[in-house]
């Protein structure tokens, strides 16, 4: 984050080399910016609790303000919009609650305006492999060499175990659940239902998507195992090899295979966004972590609350807006590039408890079994003892795999990844929809009125010699539009106040974000008012 009163900037995030430059140039030095990193591994409320980043931030913004007596302007890029808006909460609860203690009028006294740059405000699909497999799409869609050579040295069960332990992507997981990401307004539906295969994604009608709401349209996972049974017993031991089962999600079925519903997952063969995050956080729980309990999936508790539960403070749908009536913010990102959405997996069998690879040498615990006796126990011959004794340290390894075959051109979907529109890292739907929500008039979820413009840029990519590493100066890309010349314009007029009305308070949408609010909002079971009422 970089912090300027309306003449300093404070700025949350990385790679600010064009936008410190560009406002060098119009008079402003060490004195009028301070540069607000963050352990970005951390969970928010972490953050207080280890480093006191909040109450550094809330120092360092009243120390500008006091010096040239002038407010600040905060400038946020990605999880740094959603840092910003976790701040904006914090900094004027009461500090009984675990706030800042600033007051209601704290912002209104302090902060002219808020920039945010890609901003994370209704988190990233992309964190929910990375916690249910130990993948990212990168990985996943490797060479095959390559591929086996990091998993050799640092596999999906090893990067499992360290992302489970950070806090902020647990932050990061979608917002909303399925009344914001289940409709799939922003997706093409082709061939999906016999209703809908000519339809255009501009032109769905509101009938139409509360139907295809009732049929999962936009699940965050698909399951491809093809037969009734996910993993039939052809793949597993016969009837002893479930007797010493220790995981409490997967039950043996009667005949003896591991069934969709025996591993939780539905006829349907999907998992909604809610019950993805929902699975998610119980496994946190159930593996001893400590996540599911400084976040909160129930929305409408949240809005109840109102703002007094941290646990909420990172939620834009959640929690409204604080009151401060003469803030402005800014929304400003890319689109027109692919981006994650959604993922189909697959169930490896022989990773799951009982299969016939794990029971093979049926060793429960090596540190109590005499290494001695290990060689003379039914299946373990050729077993070698050190090879056992490092696996009982090592963590385990998730059965589920993005399913790289999976493909349809037809729903954007490519090497197992169903892709919409964004900024090739944070779809469109979090970068704009609480956006063109808080700029509603007599919006509940911007109480006091706060001036909201959302100034899209599309993507355009160009090769410079002078300028390498990037896609060029109309880029769109998630870190590119750090370098983007509409956004350092915006940017410095806002920092200097030069013909900001005239030039930068307007709205500028070049992608489809209108219609694709509006098909959220109209559906009976869909958008922010209907999931706090």
């Amino acid at each position: 984050m970089i912090c300027l009163t309306h003449h300093n900037v404070l700025f949350i995030s990385w790679v600010w080399s064009r936008i410190i430059e560009n406002l060098a140039d119009v008079g402003y030095d060490g004195s009028l910016m301070t540069m607000m990193s963050y352990d970005w591994r951390l969970g928010y409320k972490h953050m207080e609790e280890r480093d006191g980043y909040f109450t550094k931030l809330k120092h360092t913004i009243e120390a500008h303000y006091i010096t040239p007596g002038e407010k600040v302007v905060m400038i946020s890029h990605s999880m740094g919009g959603t840092v910003s808006f976790y701040f904006l909460q914090w900094v004027v609860a009461d500090v009984k609650i675990g706030g800042g203690g600033g007051g209601k009028g704290w912002i209104e006294k302090y902060i002219h305006s808020f920039i945010n740059i890609s901003g994370t405000l209704l988190g990233v699909p992309k964190s929910i492999p990375s916690l249910l497999s130990g993948e990212l799409k990168d990985t996943a869609q490797m060479f095959p060499q390559v591929g086996e050579l990091l998993e050799q040295y640092f596999g999906r069960r090893w990067r499992r175990n360290l992302w489970t332990t950070w806090g902020s992507l647990y932050g990061m997981l979608p917002k909303g659940g399925d009344g914001i990401w289940g409709l799939g307004a922003d997706l093409s539906h082709a061939n999906e239902d016999s209703n809908t295969s000519e339809d255009n994604t501009a032109n769905v009608t509101r009938a139409i998507l509360q139907k295809l709401m009732k049929l999962k349209a936009a699940p965050a996972i698909v399951f491809n195992n093809g037969t009734e049974e996910i993993c039939p017993i052809s793949s597993l031991e016969g009837s002893n090899a479930f007797e010493e089962n220790t995981t409490p999600t997967l039950k043996k079925s009667e005949k003896g295979g591991f069934t969709a519903a025996d591993l939780h997952i539905p006829e349907s063969r999907k998992w909604s966004m809610t019950e993805t995050i929902q699975y998610l956080m119980q496994k946190d729980q159930s593996e001893g972590g400590s996540y599911h309990a400084i976040y909160s999936l129930d929305t409408k508790e949240g809005w109840k609350k109102k703002g007094k539960d941290h646990r909420f403070w990172s939620d834009p749908i959640a929690t409204p807006l604080p009151k401060a009536p003469s803030l402005k913010i800014y929304c400003l990102y890319g689109t027109g590039l692919e981006t994650e959405r959604s993922y189909h997996y697959k169930v490896q069998c022989d990773k799951l408890p009982g299969s016939l690879a794990e029971k093979s040498c049926p060793i429960m615990n090596v540190n109590e079994t005499s290494t001695a006796n290990i060689s003379n126990l039914p299946g373990c011959n050729d077993v070698d003892v050190q090879d056992l004794v490092e696996q009982e340290d090592e963590p385990l390894e998730s059965p589920l795999l993005i399913d790289t075959a999976a493909k349809d051109e037809t729903q954007n979907i490519q090497n197992g990844v169903r892709f919409s529109d964004g900024d090739a890292t944070v779809p469109l739907i979090s970068l704009g929809y609480m956006c063109q929500k808080w700029s509603e008039p007599k919006n509940a979820h911007n109480p006091s009125g706060i001036k909201v413009y959302t100034r899209e840029k599309k993507h355009a990519a160009e090769v410079l010699l002078t300028d390498p590493g990037r896609m060029g100066p109309n880029s769109g890309e998630h870190v590119d539009i750090l370098g983007n010349v509409g956004v350092i314009e915006d940017v410095v007029r806002i920092a200097t106040g030069f013909q900001v009305e005239q030039k930068v308070d307007e709205e500028v949408i070049v992608s489809d974000l209108k219609r694709i609010v509006k098909a959220i909002d109209d559906h009976e079971h869909g958008g922010s008012d209907n999931i706090i009422r």
